[in-house]
């Protein structure tokens, strides 16, 4: 009867140990931000396509919709949570933009741009890439 409780306990107990092994590397949650940034670079152009301030602020749409996507593939701790706040800078600097009285020369934009930066930055120092082309 203690073989039987031990071997179910041993086989509740092995799909958590699994999960704990399979854990997201810093080097695969990197590689899922670069791929939503790859995307976004190939699609970049088309802002400078762009008609007037709604197709502009669409695309924009577009692009923050994509690296949201990727944070839903991004599990390792400390990649997520330096996504999250680059993510939350680029909605930001979205919504700002959205505003009716926009102003890309404001204190607050130059807030926002500054925080993206700083994020951005220590996302690159995790990840060891660039987001310039």
């Amino acid at each position: 009867m203690t073989r039987r409780l031990a071997a179910v306990a041993l086989v509740l107990l092995l799909p958590i140990g699994m999960a704990a092994c399979s854990s997201q590397s810093k080097a695969d949650a990197c590689a899922e931000i670069e791929k939503a940034r790859n995307a976004v670079l190939e699609q970049s152009d088309s802002l400078d396509s762009a008609t007037d301030a709604d197709d502009f602020r669409s695309k924009m749409d577009l692009f923050v919709g994509i690296y949201k996507d990727a944070a839903n593939n991004v599990s390792n701790k400390e990649v997520s949570a330096a996504y999250k706040d680059v993510l939350a800078d680029l909605d930001k600097i979205n919504e700002a933009m959205g505003a009716e009285t926009f102003d890309y020369y404001s204190d607050e934009m130059l807030a926002l741009t500054q925080d993206l930066t700083e994020h951005g930055d220590k996302l690159n120092e995790l990840c060891g890439f660039s987001w310039d082309r």
